[in-house]
Order: C-alpha cells, then structure tokens, then sequence
C-alpha cells in the first residue's frame, strides 16, 4: 500500500489535547502513516510570519488527506482552504447512538443516520464543521458505506477554551473522525476495530470522560480504548 502521509492541523484551545493522544493511538498501531504538520496559526506565524503560509498550503495539497482538531481563531484560514480552496462542498455527519453514551433525549437508542449539509456556502457559510467529503467517486468506504473521492476529517464541536489545559476534553469525535481517515487511506479493518471497540469502552461505562459522568481523563480513555484492541 505504501505510506500514507496525514497533514495534521492540531487547532486551538483545548483541541490539541484531543488530536494528540489520538495520533499517538494510531501510530502506535505502526500502519505506515507519516504524520507532517503545516505550520500554521500560531506556529505559521512564529516560523514565517503568517498563519498560513504558502508552505503550509503545498504540505495540505500534498498529503493523503489532512486530520483538522477544532479552532476558534488562526487556524482558521487553514480550514477555509480545506473548504474553498479544495472545494470540500459536502459536510458529512455520521450520527449514532452507542449503548453508554449520554443523551438529552429521553430514548435516543436506535438513532443511527448521516446529515448532509452544504459546506461551501447559504446557510453553512463561515459555520463550524465536521467530517467533510467530496463527490463521490474513486474509494468505497466501509464506515460511510458510500463512495468518497477526498476525504478531510475534522470533529464536529467547537475547541473548548474553557477546558483549555485540563486534559479532560472528550475525544470521541476525534477518534471517530480518525476511524473515517482510515477508512478512506485503505485501513478499513483496523478502522473497524477503533470502531467497535469505542463502543464497548462506552458499554463497559468504567473509563469515561468528565461529559459522561465519569472521572478519566482525555488520555486515560484513549488508553482504554487502545488497552481493547
């Protein structure tokens, strides 16, 4: 299969101490994935005196695909490239209920659908995004069970400031947006296993982070997720 190469964009505020462990999670796995991260934001702007560069966009054009965190301020024009100047038009958002997943609805068991949304402008102008793809078209992918040509993972929630530095942000929407990347780069079984074992980690109910009423911490429950597979 070859290398893959993955150009992580960590974010800002808390989302970096979501990305990071998830990358360690992963390469541990020891797939054949090259990680490389574009200098942008802050690090952009320390280094070349801009948050995004012309170097940080040839290492994004360049990759297999990119692993986007959250962001709140200079990260921002990295994603805007992702989404213009790739012409990334389609927001794709998998959502399922797992046994041990907290919820606001009174019976949320049996949900299981994928929300569509416009990604480049109306009503999806300048919002915050998730898990984007193009048209379909090349690669069959065995999580959205549907085609994907381009692929640009990015978790659907915002960077979590007031967590900031704590270590307890939930990682699952990461996780899963890296189990998408997988997928998409020809990891489909070892995919499937994050996958099926983030579940039973919810199920268990024992290593869970602060928003779902337990006490482990971000890393604490990527350990117990890799500790199953």
């Amino acid at each position: 299969m070859g290398v893959k190469r993955v150009a992580v964009i960590e974010g800002e505020d808390a989302s970096p101490e979501a990305v990071r462990p998830t990358v360690e999670l992963i390469d541990r796995m020891k797939l054949g994935v090259e990680w490389i991260y574009p200098p942008v934001g802050e690090r952009g702007e320390a280094s070349h005196g801009s948050i995004f560069p012309v170097e940080a966009r040839e290492m994004i054009d360049n990759a297999d695909t990119t692993l986007f965190g959250a962001t709140s301020g200079k990260s921002a024009l990295a994603l805007f490239h992702l989404r213009w100047g790739k012409e990334t038009y389609a927001s794709v958002r998998p959502a399922k209920w797992r046994p041990g997943y907290r919820s606001a609805l009174a019976n949320p068991e049996g949900i299981k659908l994928v929300i569509v949304r416009e990604n480049l402008e109306d009503l999806y102008l300048m919002a915050e995004g998730d898990l984007e793809a193009l048209a379909p078209a090349r690669v069959f992918s065995l999580i959205l069970q549907k085609p994907v040509a381009e692929l640009r993972p990015e978790s659907a929630h915002g960077c979590a400031p007031d967590i900031a530095g704590r270590n307890i942000i939930n990682p699952t929407a990461t996780l899963l947006s890296a189990v998408m990347m997988l997928d998409y780069l020809g990891f489909g079984s070892e995919a499937m296993a994050i996958d099926k074992t983030l579940s039973r980690v919810y199920a268990e109910g024992r290593c869970l982070t602060p928003d779902q009423g337990g006490t482990a911490s971000t890393v604490e429950f990527l350990h117990a997720v890799e500790a199953r597979l």
